[in-house]
């Protein structure tokens, strides 16, 4: 039977086109729609007719009353539920279900959408499922929240509107992200929200002294929570239970927010008492912990970045400047000490020598422009020069022209002063700070690996002129250093070698930055270009652990100093936080894509699956299971839900067991599963379903000492003989299985007889 046969839905919508195009797919499906333009002739409406479930247009929707949608449902008739209209790159998915909608149909609309939308309604009529439908629904909004908190490191000032919606969702009375002070032994709230300044103040007071042995006892103890009334010896409890009491709080949990082996701090979720805690709403404050933490981690980068700045601005306003005073055929006349400090030479021995012999790229010099610049400094242009011992300056340099008057009434001499300001320091850092922005940019965008490690490859040797640099990775079996990306005196050459070899693989092995002044005396090194004299590695990091090295090698040029290390292990750290952030996203991006309940793949990969095959040219036929449990609710009744998850994770196993690797197995809905086969035809598509059928059906499954006997009915729809879109297949696999159905269950049904 549709899901829509028999069920009134009211569409509010001032949109005629959208309002128009939800009833046509209503009507399709069976349903009894009435569409209306505003609020106020929905209530009217539903006075005389009310409706089982209400879709609401978000245009509809005040953003500044967070309870409207529930305060509108009893004038509604208290549908079962109310839907929500949005358009793809505006909704705000957990803000929304905060708010109260079931659920959010993002524009344009598929027949498959409302089809959910739908079976929702039919869900929550079950009041056995309604309770899980409900945690679900939060589930997926507190995701949706977590993605949009890792935003947060552009605009911490909304990290305050994101915890009112997670109060929102979790029914709290407030939540409150607490930061581990650094250098200080407190806590200090970051963000609160439905928690009094009074309660506030009162744990930041109390925390003094203390705040790193209760972050430590929240690690010891984060499962169970924290109660505020009469006495008790938890270390977690900083408060009077009278100021508690006073704050209308009773109840809370708490989580370290922690990235890697490192906690920022802690998030406290507030309850009025112990009946208002849901125990099944742990893992919402525990992924919200996550997001927060990732957004932290970035968030302290830039701050840090932002000091970084701050210094390197007051160190270039206080530098010496040297000056040289030339003839206009570029001869030394003058110079002050700072020029000598700069070239490591006495003032006697510039005096004479030509301007051009004091820097390392003299073809650079725009000498004819300097000279015909009237007394107006010139534009800055950056020269590398010859400090002292050889060493390379990065310098900014100025010329005007000066008219001095000659000896015993001679005619004025013209001289060009250039004044040579050393830039190597603020140089480095100001490329440094750009590379870690571009470093935090791929964190908050999930970038990939290889083009972080190219980038920073590319910008150390171009931006900071260093003869090679390389980085590398460990090797799965760690056992081995692989070349990620290179650049410099030797390009695009492979490299692969074990850790017991070169200057790489002993910083590795001992875990240890390496800064090595002359390569020539040390026995590890490996020479590959001979105008190598010093090289530095740094050792790369992730959740604490050795994974990777970053390689500088310079020439007689560029030694090496403690300067160069201590970039090189900053980049390192950041590279390390990258990978830690890209790791984390990963995961989010899994969890987005997967079943929780049983690790395959959810109903919205199935859907981008179907819709795929259409544009494919390497697929030409395709089938379509859909898998129904056949008297599951059986098991479930006589079992409870916790043996239904675990026989549905089983059958999961089996019919997984009996794939090839590129098929897909997703989940549906409910206890339906979903199977996509490629490139065959009907006769192998029914025996590979009437092989999952057996795999189910010929082994009862176990639960302690029972067997569970289970069947399973199969439907099967033929790309593209059947339909080429989601909602056609999907219809079509829906009917054969009706059909499985029909014929007794535990059976498998094509409408098609041939192809």
């Amino acid at each position: 039977m549709d899901q829509a046969e028999g069920c009134r839905v009211l569409v509010v919508s001032d949109r005629h086109d959208l309002r128009e195009h939800l009833l046509a797919i209503l009507e399709r499906l069976g349903g009894s729609a009435t569409g209306v333009a505003t609020v106020a002739e929905a209530i009217a409406h539903a006075a005389e007719h009310p409706p089982e479930v209400v879709v609401l247009d978000v245009t509809l929707i005040p953003d500044d009353d967070a309870g409207w949608v529930e305060s509108l449902r009893p004038r509604l008739g208290d549908p079962i539920v109310v839907g929500a209209l949005a358009d793809a790159e505006t909704t705000q998915t957990a803000a929304l279900m905060a708010a109260g909608v079931d659920a959010v149909l993002g524009i344009p609309l598929t027949e498959a959408d409302v089809e959910r939308l739908l079976g929702l309604r039919r869900a929550l009529t079950l009041e056995s499922k309604a309770e899980q439908r409900r945690h679900l629904r939060r589930m997926n909004a507190i995701r949706q929240l977590a993605l949009e908190v890792l935003d947060l490191t552009e605009s911490p000032e909304q990290l305050g509107e994101a915890l009112e919606v997670a109060r929102r969702l979790l029914d709290a009375r407030g939540l409150a992200v607490w930061l581990l002070a650094e250098g200080e032994n407190r806590l200090a709230a970051l963000a609160v929200v439905g928690v009094p300044d009074a309660f506030v103040r009162h744990i930041e007071e109390r925390s003094v002294g203390r705040g790193q042995a209760l972050v430590e006892a929240v690690v010891r103890n984060q499962h169970e929570p924290l109660r505020y009334t009469g006495a008790s010896s938890d270390a977690r409890r900083l408060s009077d239970p009278a100021v508690a009491e006073e704050a209308g709080i009773g109840l809370a949990t708490i989580v370290p927010v922690r990235h890697g082996s490192t906690i920022y701090g802690l998030l406290s979720v507030y309850y009025g008492d112990a009946a208002d805690y849901e125990p099944l709403d742990r893992p919402i404050g525990d992924v919200l912990a996550a997001a927060l933490a990732a957004a932290l981690a970035t968030m302290r980068l830039r701050r840090k970045l932002a000091i970084t700045e701050q210094l390197y601005r007051e160190l270039v306003e206080g530098m010496p400047m040297g000056v040289v005073l030339c003839d206009t055929e570029g001869t030394i006349h003058l110079v002050n000490a700072a020029m000598s400090d700069l070239t490591g030479r006495s003032a006697e021995s510039l005096v004479g020598t030509p301007l051009a012999s004091l820097f390392l790229n003299p073809a650079a010099i725009p000498w004819e422009a300097w000279r015909a610049v009237s007394q107006t400094p010139s534009d800055e242009v950056v020269l590398f020069f010859c400090g002292p011992g050889g060493r390379r300056l990065t310098t900014a340099c100025r010329a005007r022209t000066l008219s001095l008057p000659g000896e015993a009434g001679t005619a004025p001499t013209t001289y060009v002063q250039v004044t040579v300001e050393d830039i190597t320091v603020p140089h480095r850092r100001l490329h440094e700070l750009e590379l870690l922005h571009d470093l935090s940019q791929l964190i908050a965008r999930g970038g990939d690996a290889d083009v972080a490690f190219r980038l920073v490859a590319e910008r150390l040797t171009g931006g900071l002129g260093y003869r090679r640099v390389v980085l590398a990775t460990l090797t799965p079996d760690g056992e081995h250093l692989e070349d990620r990306s290179q650049m410099g005196s030797i390009p695009d050459l492979a490299l692969r070698w074990p850790i017991d070899r070169g200057i790489t693989g002993r910083a590795l092995r001992e875990n240890r930055s390496l800064l090595v002044h002359d390569v020539r005396s040390d026995p590890d090194y490996i020479e590959i270009d001979p105008a190598i004299r010093s090289e530095l590695v740094a050792v790369i990091r992730s959740a604490g652990r050795p994974v990777g090295v970053l390689n500088i090698e310079t020439d007689i040029s560029h030694p090496l100093d403690d300067q160069d290390m201590a970039l090189a292990e900053g980049i390192a750290v950041h590279l390390g936080l990258l990978l830690d952030q890209m790791e984390f996203t990963q995961r989010l991006e899994l969890q987005a894509r997967t079943d929780p309940a049983t690790g395959i793949a959810n109903r919205r990969v199935l859907l981008e699956h179907l819709q795929s095959l259409a544009g494919n040219p390497r697929v030409s036929t395709a089938a379509l299971f859909l898998i129904d449990m056949d008297k599951f609710k059986e098991v479930n009744d006589q079992y409870g839900h916790l043996v239904g998850d675990a026989v549905l994770e089983q059958v999961v196993r089996r019919l997984a067991g009996n794939l090839r690797p590129d098929d897909l197995l997703a989940r549906y809905a409910g206890d339906e599963l979903a199977v996509v086969l490629r490139n065959v035809d009907l006769r192998a598509a029914l025996e590979v379903a009437d092989r999952l059928r057996r795999t189910v059906a010929d082994l009862p499954f176990e639960h302690g000492d029972a067997l569970l006997p289970l069947t399973i009915s199969v439907g099967i729809a033929m790309f593209p003989h059947q339909g080429t879109t989601p909602d056609e297949l999907l219809a079509a696999a829906d009917q054969a299985m009706y059909g499985a159905k029909l014929r007794g269950g535990n059976a498998v049904h094509s409408d098609l007889t041939s192809i």
